[in-house]
């Protein structure tokens, strides 16, 4: 899904340089990809994430603790036989920056650890162009946007991703996920 959804994009760049040295798997807080949700909880609570209460019945347990020298959100994703497939990593807001700010310095962290990146969608605010009349223009500007991908050698993958209300993200999938999500990956390239 991030692989599909970035490259879809057509301002994606290519990653700038050959990696140096060796970097870390793509895989948040060392969780080991297919991991049970009782080992994932295991884990994450030895590194003193605390779960919160559920928003709904079912709904898959949120952790809160300190990723990049930041609070965040972590929520995992499972597949059908109940082991890691994915994980949303939700970083909050404070008052060291803004969300660029805070999106630069976690693009920069992540390259850190993991190399070059695979594709990047430059930070930028969406322009439409709109004529209200015959003479002149109306332009109108979009919320901020950026995006940064990283695929592992194993076919792991990371994104960091600046929302629309200055939301910052990072998303993490497994090496299965694109297999386990063909239809997801597929209706990006059919547009």
């Amino acid at each position: 899904m991030i692989a599909a959804a970035l490259l879809a994009v057509s301002i994606a760049a290519t990653s700038p340089g050959a990696a140096t040295g060796a970097h870390e798997p793509i895989r948040f807080e060392s969780l080991a990809w297919d991991a049970t949700r009782e080992d994932v909880a295991r884990s994450l609570a030895a590194r003193h994430y605390v779960r919160e209460a559920a928003a709904e019945p079912g709904d898959e347990a949120v952790w809160s603790g300190r990723a990049f020298g930041r609070h965040v959100h972590v929520t995992p994703e499972f597949d059908a036989n109940g082991v890691l497939i994915a994980l949303n990593v939700r970083v909050d807001a404070d008052e060291r920056g803004s969300a660029l700010q805070r999106y630069l310095e976690l693009v920069a962290a992540m390259r850190r650890r993991h190399g070059p990146w695979t594709a990047q969608v430059e930070p930028g605010r969406p322009v439409t162009e709109e004529r209200i009349d015959r003479e002149g223009r109306l332009r109108r500007y979009g919320d901020r946007t950026a995006a940064t991908l990283w695929v592992g050698a194993d076919d792991a993958a990371a994104a960091v991703q600046l929302g629309r209300d200055d939301s910052l993200w990072l998303r993490y999938e497994s090496p299965r996920w694109n297999a386990l999500h063909p239809d997801e990956a597929g209706d990006d390239d059919q547009r």
